[in-house]
């Protein structure tokens, strides 16, 4: 049924589930509008627990935040999860800040005792250099980082979404049911005409990709990466060259809703805790398999689905250079083959999770 198949997109893109909702209306229109309330109401409702999770994302990225503080941490998930107030995002936030500061501290001084080189501190604390002029200085405050790189959100829920011209939180919302609608409703090309109905399309394949590939690659890069803690991701990849410039606009708000801190080194939105785009990853970043990784899936699943993932992952990451031919391709043209291409990915994807073993003694020692 379409209903259920929109409501079941919007809850992943979105990353909250309605499905379990009662829709009255049974007419296709009615049920967009009733949706549009109820997305809304929910932005309003839910927005401290979410701005309070978003902090605690970015927590995440202090080293040791979760071996040395684990308890304390997971009591402030747990809080910050039934955040309902604005009493409540503050209580949190406060005792967010204070232990982020104590810790970045901690980690200050046993490099600097260690006498290690600070660099490496900065990159593991998501920490720039003029906080570092900061800590020595003893004028570093995490609440003052906090609240100037990921400040308060009041439509966190629905901040990375597809700007409409009307860029009212209702019609906003209610442009994303109907493109989502649209792209349930009928054939990918006959789609390919509008900017906005292409990013929810993109958006909504490269979040079960990026499922698949955690599933099947995620053990395996957060153990074995040879080049850790950079990873694969040390070049700007994520403003590829054929990307709709909104879709680049958006990939910030997605990032800052996932607890993205900046820091000058590498790829602008890989952390220390992997990427931290899901919707608006580019194709050369989503079909990237490097030579190790490449040899670990080919070892464990073996078999036509995994030539097929393979193959279209490395069509994937080459399908930039469509633009580099000095000719002006169409959007249109570019992603037919990109979500082809996707498409292919996902379908192989699923079926090698559907039966995967993978055996311990390769994803760590």
């Amino acid at each position: 049924m379409l209903q259920e198949l929109i409501t079941k997109e919007v809850s992943e893109l979105l990353d909250y589930d309605f499905t379990n909702y009662s829709f009255k209306s049974k007419k296709l229109g009615s049920f967009i509008e009733e949706f549009t309330e109820l997305i809304e109401t929910t932005s309003e409702k839910e927005k401290y627990k979410l701005n309070a999770i978003k902090l605690c994302k970015a927590l995440e990225s202090i080293q040791d935040i979760k071996k040395e503080h684990f308890k304390k941490y997971k009591i402030l998930v747990e809080l910050a999860h039934k955040a309902k107030s604005q009493e409540d995002y503050n209580i949190i936030s406060a005792e967010i800040f204070e232990l982020g500061d104590k810790v970045i501290k901690e980690n200050f001084q046993k490099r600097v005792k260690q006498d290690k080189q600070v660099n490496w501190f900065c990159l593991e604390n998501r920490l720039t250099a003029e906080d570092l002029k900061k800590i020595r200085k003893g004028e570093f405050f995490y609440e003052d980082k906090l609240n100037k790189e990921l400040p308060f959100d009041d439509d966190i829920l629905i901040s990375y979404l597809p700007e409409p011209k009307n860029k009212l939180r209702k019609e906003k919302i209610n442009s994303f049911l109907k493109n989502i609608t649209e792209i349930l409703s009928k054939e990918s090309d006959f789609l390919l005409y509008d900017e906005k109905i292409i990013i929810t399309s993109y958006a909504m394949r490269a979040k079960k990709l990026d499922k698949i590939l955690s599933e099947l690659t995620k053990d395996f890069c957060a153990e074995k990466c040879p080049v850790a803690p950079l990873g694969c991701c040390d070049y700007e990849t994520y403003y590829q060259i054929g990307m709709p410039t909104e879709m680049l606009k958006l990939q910030e708000k997605e990032a800052k809703k996932n607890g993205w801190l900046y820091f000058p080194v590498h790829c602008k939105y890989h952390t220390n805790k992997g990427c931290k785009l899901k919707l608006y990853k580019p194709p050369i970043c989503l079909g990237y398999i490097c030579s190790p990784l490449n040899y670990f899936l080919n070892d464990n699943f073996s078999g036509k689905d995994s030539d097929s993932f393979l193959d279209n992952s490395r069509e994937l990451t080459d399908s930039s250079k469509l633009f580099y031919s000095g000719n002006a391709i169409p959007f249109s043209t570019y992603f037919k083959q990109v979500f082809e291409l996707m498409d292919n990915i996902i379908k192989a994807g699923e079926n090698i999770t559907k039966n995967k073993t993978i055996p311990k003694n390769t994803i760590s020692e």
